[in-house]
């Protein structure tokens, strides 16, 4: 699967795994995206699920809030995400358990 996103896709690596970018990206966007998709891919977040606050992913990443706001922009670009008011973004119905993402390891 690939599916083009403004400046970026989302893609099947060979092992299954979606990813965002190529492996070892440097850009903190990317490491976020690819924070989401992993939680997306292994099922943590299933279908209608919410992809935790801006600030908790900031966090974990060692990134600003905006920075989380772009990067989460790019799996709802590609329909795995959608954005609803007062609720945040949740994971898109099919979307999933599509895969068995390692975050940083898309491209071996």
């Amino acid at each position: 699967m690939t599916r083009a996103v403004s400046g970026a896709q989302v893609r099947s690596a060979p092992d299954g795994n979606l990813v965002i970018g190529v492996d070892g990206d440097p850009r903190a966007w990317v490491r976020v995206a690819n924070i989401a998709l992993e939680g997306i891919c292994f099922g943590a977040l299933g279908a209608g699920g919410r992809i935790p606050p801006a600030a908790v992913l900031a966090a974990q990443a060692g990134c600003a809030a905006g920075t989380v706001r772009r990067a989460l922009r790019h799996p709802a670009a590609a329909g795995l995400i959608a954005w609803y008011p007062g609720a945040g973004y949740r994971v898109v119905d099919g979307a999933a358990g599509t895969g068995r993402h390692h975050a940083g390891e898309g491209d071996r």
